[in-house]
């Protein structure tokens, strides 16, 4: 069963996309500018909104961080570092 909701935060307007399963906790994804939330069959639109509440800024932002997927750089431990083709077919030949 999926439920469709929306949800605004700070002027802009979300989709908010409810599936009930048999589980026994509520998970909270943010993809392609819209919330997915998988809940338990008995968990109140209430609950899963104070959560929605609590989570929907950290995930908005975690989304459009740098992604780690470029041929300039990678992250190393956390921490970002460039790639230099060249200086690597240096020390090759």
């Amino acid at each position: 069963m999926m439920e469709t909701l929306s949800y605004t935060l700070e002027g802009k307007t979300y989709a908010v996309l409810i599936q009930r399963k048999r589980m026994k906790s509520i998970t909270y994804r943010f993809r392609d500018g819209q919330f997915l939330i998988s809940a338990p069959r008995i968990a109140s639109n209430r609950a899963i909104i104070m959560g929605l509440n609590k989570f929907a800024k950290k995930m908005i932002d975690r989304s459009t961080e740098d992604k780690a997927q470029s041929d300039e750089f990678v992250y190393i431990f956390g921490k970002k570092e460039s790639i230099n083709i060249n200086d690597y077919d240096d020390n090759y030949n």
